[in-house]
């Protein structure tokens, strides 16, 4: 079709690909595949001439990295020279101290607050991207959420938007500009942007936390089936059998895909999982190959984000039927808001948009199977020693959470649904796993 007015030839892109940039903290944990892939698809696409060139860039790289990771002046020395030359050779940068100058606030950028890109661009492009589509779309997605959920509470400005600086400003006017430092780095431990700065701890911390999560979840499987039970006490019995028909279907996992609820590193950040090193590997292999907790995990949250979607479409009929003015429908309407889903906008149009779908499958799956963020553990739990004390802890304060807001709230403002089925199915489910164990 080269040939018609208004038309191109297509032509095939080697780089076509979502591009995560591995930055700092990538730096100092990547190592193994995911490195020598970034590196071969650098020379791919037509960055540097061969591997060996790569890997020089990238050594410099990381060098830099580490010093602007520290909030310190990055030198230009031998260490660090061969990436600036590059920064210099695309362009970005019309010397190597320029060039350092904008990798620092790159860097910067980069950190306060995370995943700010979506509102201001990179002042510096790094050549070094995660070619894993898997890995890439899942950090993303969860990153830009969490993103936009900041702006949507603090506003645009700044790490915790204008609210939160007029409130670290008046601490520091009442209590001293110490205790208003304590607080902002409180803050940023709560919300996850704490960066840990020694390298050697913390790949200590996480080889320590992957060997404990392979030996201790080996039987783990048989607890981890129970957890439907969370899912059918808040979308009914009826939805999650219909949502465990849907899964076995190519249309219901084609949903769950799109709805984010399926990806692997859910599980693996959910019980501390994480790196690329032989302490990693092993951890995956029990999880998804030596024992079936990964796939019954993953079950749990197809079954649960595709039941969500027939108990979505059970509170928009209880709510057009009630016109909004019923016991039925008023509930339904608080239980779309519990999802970010507005009940005036499905009462005007009739129906639920396909946003709505994927908010409710979003929300209930994190609900109901849980996900692992700093902002739902103590304090002392964003530490490097407080990650281990606090491995595993983060299901039982998880599963309180899910009792305390889906079952004894709900029961406080009327809707006893929730209550009367976990009553009912928790004692059932335990019966049968006691007679699991006793076989």
């Amino acid at each position: 079709m080269a040939g018609k007015k208004g038309t191109r030839p297509f032509i095939a892109r080697e780089n076509y690909l979502p591009h995560y940039i591995l930055d700092p903290v990538d730096v100092i944990n990547t190592s193994g595949e995911a490195l020598e892939e970034s590196l071969k698809y650098s020379v791919k696409t037509g960055k540097f001439r061969d591997v060996n060139e790569a890997r020089k860039v990238w050594e410099a790289y990381s060098e830099a990295a580490r010093s602007a990771f520290k909030d310190i002046d990055v030198p230009v020395n031998s260490k660090t020279k061969a990436f600036f030359d590059w920064v210099v050779k695309t362009g970005d940068a019309e010397d190597v101290s320029q060039a350092a100058f904008n990798f620092k606030k790159h860097i910067q950028r980069a950190r306060t607050p995370k995943f700010n890109s979506l509102e201001t661009e990179r002042s510096i492009n790094i050549p070094f991207y995660d070619v894993s589509p898997e890995r890439v779309l899942t950090r993303y997605y969860s990153g830009a959420a969490k993103r936009l959920s900041e702006i949507d509470h603090f506003g645009l400005k700044g790490e915790f938007g204008e609210v939160a600086d007029t409130l670290i400003n008046k601490i520091s006017e009442e209590a001293g500009e110490q205790s208003a430092k304590d607080i902002n780095e409180m803050m940023n431990l709560i919300v996850g942007n704490k960066l840990l700065t020694d390298a050697g701890i913390r790949n200590a911390v996480q080889m320590v936390r992957n060997l404990e999560a392979a030996s201790k979840l080996t039987f783990a499987f048989v607890m981890n089936s129970t957890q439907l039970v969370n899912s059918a006490s808040v979308i009914g019995l009826r939805n999650t059998i219909k949502g465990f028909a849907d899964r076995f279907t190519s249309e219901g996992q084609e949903y769950a895909f799109k709805a984010g609820a399926v990806f692997n590193e859910y599980t693996q950040a959910l019980y501390g999982v994480g790196g690329d090193d032989i302490t990693a590997k092993f951890a995956k292999l029990v999880l998804e190959k030596l024992t079936p907790f990964q796939a019954i995990e993953r079950n749990n949250r197809l079954v649960t984000a595709l039941g969500a979607k027939h108990y979505v479409d059970d509170l928009a009929r209880d709510l057009i039927q009630g016109q909004g003015k019923t016991v039925g429908a008023v509930n339904a309407a608080r239980q779309l808001r519990k999802m970010d889903i507005r009940p005036e906008r499905v009462l005007a149009e009739g129906k639920v948009l396909m946003d709505d779908y994927f908010k409710a499958s979003g929300n209930i799956t994190t609900r109901t199977q849980f996900r692992a963020r700093a902002q739902d553990a103590p304090l002392w739990a964003s530490s490097d020693w407080g990650k281990i004390v606090n491995q595993f802890k983060n299901f039982i304060e998880n599963q309180w959470r899910f009792m305390r807001e889906e079952i004894l709230k709900e029961a406080q403002q009327g809707n006893l649904a929730p209550i009367a089925r976990y009553s009912v199915l928790a004692p059932t489910v335990g019966k049968e796993l006691e007679k699991l164990n006793k076989e």
